[in-house]
């Protein structure tokens, strides 16, 4: 069996004074990728754009580069070692994939699903994309497209340590458990009151 080395957990002092109200959107307004939605269409990549999109909108506050990211690269291409695909996957597995292999640009290698998704339901989740490692477009090398994570760390999952996060470094990547309920959440904090955690999220 494969064992992954454990992250970093990371935490961020308290003394660090963190504002009121916090808005990424315009606090790094010149960031065209924070605040955008994306559909996964009928595939469980949630994992996959969750990483992706916090990685583009931190390539845009750290590095002053407003660049889109494939999450089609993250999907087909890390394989097992990042969960089942369009089956689902694991964010922390995601990151670290991201800090030693990269992710090519979304010009490079758009999303497979260009059709969406809509309300009750997507199912049967379309097959994992398979990894191509060419760009689309004949004019990009796909190891030049290549883009990094500096690093993989995880954060400590208190309301301080994930606003703090938020607050010095940008958007994170957060995962929660899924039940039933959840397809009839209509606004506020979720809070789980009926059924199972289905085979899928």
């Amino acid at each position: 069996s494969v064992v992954a080395a454990a992250l970093t957990v990371i935490s961020h002092p308290k003394s660090l004074k963190l504002p009121v109200n916090f808005d990424a959107r315009t606090a790094w307004s010149q960031c065209s990728t924070i605040g955008r939605i994306l559909d996964q269409g009928h595939c469980g990549s949630c994992w996959a754009f969750g990483a992706v999109e916090s990685l583009s909108d931190r390539f845009c506050i750290h590095f002053d580069v407003n660049i889109s990211l494939s999450v089609n690269d993250l999907l087909a291409c890390c394989g097992f070692l990042c969960g089942s695909g369009c089956n689902g996957g694991y964010p922390l597995s995601a990151w670290r994939y991201l800090s030693n292999h990269g992710v090519v640009t979304e010009e490079c290698d758009p999303y497979f699903d260009q059709t969406g998704c809509s309300h009750p339901g997507c199912e049967p989740a379309y097959r994992t994309p398979k990894c191509v490692k060419k760009c689309v477009s004949g004019n990009q090398l796909w190891k030049k497209s290549k883009h990094y994570s500096v690093s993989a760390y995880k954060v400590k999952s208190n309301p301080h340590d994930i606003m703090a996060e938020v607050y010095k470094n940008g958007p994170v990547e957060v995962a929660f458990t899924v039940y039933e309920d959840f397809a009839h959440y209509k606004s506020g904090v979720y809070k789980h009151v009926t059924g199972y955690v289905p085979a899928r999220a």
